[in-house]
Parts: structure tokens; C-alpha cells; sequence
């Protein structure tokens, strides 16, 4: 959906003055989207409907506010003050998760979108080269100037919502909401030129973990298919001796005297590598590109966060992880099998962490003052969503 996202705004920013042209490109895109995009959607979006309404940027929560204040007038601003007063609660997750079997035209779906990524032009030749990371920087600045508007200093956000815009002259509220998510406009809405190049670079690093995982787990899958292979066929050569009119005891009873004498030898190996397999397949605690860490089952929890700022996951099989240390950049391997007794702390599946700041104030603080302090650093939060949200 972000890769589509951009293909729009390249195209908005490659034709910024041909409007009938600009239509026909996102007339074309859009039937792009209709054949290979909204049929991954579809199984997807039963999942992801409660938790897209619950992650909704405070940008437009704040937006939304001001709009409430100005038709209600004082009650509005009333309300607010007795929230602000009240203490912080968030909501319990009670989403019930999907079970529906994927279609095998799901996965030629799939695999079709894949065809179509581009690993030179991934965001269309309208947006420019973005094969590396710099190219990427450059194409977004590039598009970046295409798309401002006389001397100004940043971009509208409503210039990025023309591709929201439908044939009826109404624009498409769930478009414009990924807009909003992708590119984090400020109160104002006003996109400037870093924000910009970061939520594009964003977007870019997101795509390549993407892939990564994707290829990751393809060799994860070809691993178990060959566990699954030897076990299989193991099965049918006994049952091709057993055919023959050889006798499967004696060599089953003879194969299991060789096992059982190397069990004492192997035994806390394989079960190691067994919950190593199990650990990978059924839990999934990592995918790469997450910050992790790995902890004590029995370990005390502070406040003080992970540990070296965690490990970076780079590689994952079904025998062995490779980590990188986030601040001193060292590269180590793990066996699964050590982890799966271990607490594994995902930081890039922790939603809404919260930030502990201790300040002292002198006795002679009034509690208007700590009231009026608490409200000023929260309206400076909310100003700064990219920094603080």
C-alpha cells in the first residue's frame, strides 16, 4: 500500500500542471491497485480494521479536536481541561483475530506484486533511482522540488491529497488517512523538506526489510521442506522394502538399536535443535530488521530500557540467529535452541512505549504551576508528533 502511495505522488510531482494527464496516470494505477493490490487487501483488512482505528495519528486526533472546540465554543474547551485533569487509561485490545485459509489465488496475487517491484525504480521512473539508500534521498528531494509551490518553505499537505481526490470531486477518507500516516503533516499542514526525505526513507527501509523477510523466510520454508522430504521418503522406502517381502521389523528393530545407543550422546543436542525448529516456526518472536533483546525468564524489570540499546536481527534460519549489537555494532550468532528458554523483548512490536523524565521542582511550587507545566509539555509533545508520537 505504500509502494502504491509513492507510484501517486511521483506521478503528482513528474505532472504537477497536466491535470487530465495526472488523471490518466492515477486512472491506471488505480486499476493496478484493483487487480493485484485490493485482493491482498481484502484478507488483510479484517484483521488490521480495529487496530488501524485504535493507531490513528494524534495529528488528527488533534485535528478533529480543534474542529469539535470551534463548533461547540467553551464546552469544548471545558471537556478538554477535565480529560487533561483525569488519569491516563488506554483502552484494552480485544480483537479477534482472523482464521480464514489463504486461497492459492491469494498467493499468485502475492507473488504477481512481487513481479512488479522494480529493485532499481521500486517507487516508479517517475520518483527516480532508489536501488540504494542515497538514490532514494536524492529522488525524494528531486520530487520534493516538483511538487512546491512558489518561494515557500514546505509542502501543503493538501497538494498530496489530490490523489485522493475521486471523479465526483469528494476524496477517499481512507487514502487520505495513509497519507496522513506516511507523511505526518504538522498542525499547520505543512510537510517540510526533511520530513519529507524521511518519511520517503521510511518508506524505503520498510520495503527492504520487506524483501529481506520475504527471502528470509522462502529459505526458512525450503529448510523445513527438506526435513519433511527425508522423513517422507524414509516412509516410503519402508513400505517399498515392505512390499518387496523384506523384513521391515528386523531392520526397523536393528536402525532403532543404532539410535537409542547414540541418544545418550545426542540426546540434549536434538532437543535443543528441536525447540530451536519450534521456536522459529510456531513463535515467530523476530522478523529481520527488529530490535530485540534477550533476557532471563526470571529477570527483574526496571525502567532504564534495554540493555547496549538491543541486538538488531540481520539473519534468521531454522538452526541459528545473527544479531548485531545496536551500539557497538558486534556481530554474534545464536543457536535457537538457547533462546527458546529465554524472555525475548521485540522493541519494534512495543506499541505506545512510555518515556519516564524525573524533574525536581523547589517546595514553593504552587499546584497551578505544576498544572500549567504538565499542559505546556504536553502542547509541546503533541506540536512535535514525528519526535515524540
Amino acid at each position: 500500500k505504500k509502494i502504491i502511495l509513492m507510484n501517486e505522488v511521483a506521478a503528482l510531482a513528474a505532472m504537477p500542471h497536466r491535470i487530465s494527464e495526472r488523471k490518466t496516470v492515477i486512472k491506471r494505477i488505480d486499476e493496478f491497485r484493483k487487480m493485484y493490490v485490493n485482493p491482498l487487501e481484502s484478507s488483510v483488512n479484517d484483521e488490521n480494521e480495529t487496530g488501524e482505528e485504535q493507531e490513528e495519528s494524534d495529528t488528527t486526533r488533534t485535528t478533529r479536536s480543534s474542529v469539535i472546540s470551534a463548533a461547540t465554543g467553551s464546552a469544548g474547551s471545558f471537556h478538554s481541561e477535565l480529560s487533561e485533569m483525569l488519569d491516563e487509561w488506554e483502552e484494552p485490545e480485544q480483537q479477534e483475530r482472523s482464521t480464514k485459509d489463504v486461497k492459492i489465488t491469494d498467493v499468485l496475487h502475492f507473488r504477481r506484486a512481487l513481479e512488479y517491484i522494480d529493485p532499481v525504480y521500486p517507487f516508479s521512473a517517475a520518483f527516480g533511482k532508489a536501488g540504494t539508500r542515497e538514490q532514494c534521498v536524492q529522488s525524494a528531494q528531486s520530487m520534493f522540488d516538483k511538487l512546491m509551490t512558489g518561494r515557500r518553505y514546505a509542502i501543503n499537505f493538501r497538494v498530496l491529497c489530490q490523489i485522493a481526490e475521486k471523479r465526483d470531486g469528494t476524496h477517499d477518507k481512507a487514502k487520505v488517512r495513509d497519507l496522513m500516516r506516511m507523511f505526518r503533516p504538522n498542525r499547520l499542514g505543512e510537510i517540510t523538506k526533511l520530513d519529507f526525505v524521511k518519511s520517503v526513507d521510511s518508506v524505503y527501509k520498510d520495503l527492504r526489510l520487506t524483501l529481506a523477510n520475504i527471502n528470509n523466510s522462502s529459505q526458512i520454508d525450503r529448510a523445513y521442506q527438506r526435513i519433511i522430504n527425508t522423513i517422507f521418503y524414509t516412509a516410503v522406502t519402508f513400505i517399498v522394502l515392505a512390499i518387496y517381502g523384506l523384513d521391515v521389523n528386523a531392520i526397523f528393530i536393528l536402525l532403532s538399536s543404532i539410535i537409542v545407543s547414540f541418544a545418550f550422546m545426542i540426546g540434549s543436542a536434538a532437543s535443543k535443535y528441536l525447540e530451536g525448529i519450534l521456536l522459529i516456526l510456531v513463535r515467530k518472536p523476530y522478523d529481520i530488521g527488529d530490535r530485540v533483546c534477550f533476557l532471563d525468564a526470571n529477570a527483574d524489570v526496571d525502567d532504564f530500557g534495554p540493555p547496549s540499546g538491543g541486538w538488531v536481527v540481520e539473519n534468521v534460519d531454522l538452526y541459528t540467529t545473527t544479531v548485531r549489537l545496536g551500539t557497538t555494532r558486534e556481530y554474534s550468532t545464536f543457536a535457537n535452541g538457547s533462546l527458546a528458554s529465554s524472555r525475548i523483548l521485540n522493541l519494534k512490536r512495543s506499541d505506545k512505549p512510555n518515556v519516564y523524565m524525573y524533574l525536581k521542582f523547589t517546595t514553593n511550587v504552587t499546584q497551578e504551576q505544576l498544572d500549567s507545566f504538565r499542559s505546556e509539555m504536553t502542547e509541546y509533545i503533541r506540536d512535535r508528533p514525528r519526535e515524540w508520537i
